[in-house]
């Protein structure tokens, strides 16, 4: 319970801990198993080279790493702060029938960061990403008291000297919709996962 309840926390902090870079819509508890979302404009970023299909390629500026993502969605850089994030949201036109979602990725070589130390160091790996040992951090959410909300499917892991946090998260209200709807997607953007080159030291936990 305290990994999923701390989940939350995660998305909540990532852009607070990125610097002056452009921040995608953000996330506030609003009941259960709902997040709420501040309209922001949509910031203009350099082209994304497409791939055959319906998916375009991210590529980390900084460590490398890479995978791939429904083309028509809006990318958000998170840069700084011995991180190299990005969060890519889905298109949204404010609708009742229509839940908001978005791809989270956070990566340091920082092992002194909340996410590495709350939910990576010493936590035993009970799944993978495309190879590599990972820690399943999925939620069905809908617990206000510890303020995690969001419906998540989520994964986090080391390689390359990196620790990484992957989620996709949903304004949705069904956990079961949500997994039957995008699960298969997510399956997929993990399995084109790439770490990069990675960092030059390790990342030790404490």
């Amino acid at each position: 319970m305290r990994v999923r309840a701390l989940l939350a926390v995660v998305v909540m902090l990532m852009c607070a801990s990125c610097g002056n870079t452009p921040t995608a819509p953000s996330a506030t508890a609003t009941a259960p198993g709902t997040v709420g979302f501040a309209a922001t404009p949509s910031p203009t970023f350099p082209p994304i080279t497409p791939v055959p299909g319906n998916y375009s390629i991210y590529i980390d500026p900084t460590w490398g790493y890479r995978f791939q993502y429904p083309a028509t969605w809006t990318v958000y850089p998170q840069i700084g702060n011995s991180e190299s994030n990005v969060i890519i949201a889905a298109p949204y036109n404010p609708s009742p029938d229509q839940a908001m979602l978005r791809l989270e990725i956070r990566v340091t070589n920082d092992d002194q960061h909340d996410f590495v130390t709350q939910y990576l160091c010493h936590a035993k790996p009970t799944t993978s990403v495309n190879g590599i040992p990972a820690v399943d951090l999925s939620s069905p959410g809908g617990d206000v008291t510890n303020g995690l909300t969001a419906l998540v499917l989520a994964r986090g892991f080391f390689t390359h000297n990196l620790a990484f946090l992957i989620w996709l998260q949903s304004s949705g209200k069904s956990y079961a919709t949500f997994v039957s709807d995008f699960q298969p997607m997510f399956m997929e953007i993990l399995a084109s996962f790439s770490p990069g080159a990675g960092a030059k030291t390790s990342i030790p936990c404490p």
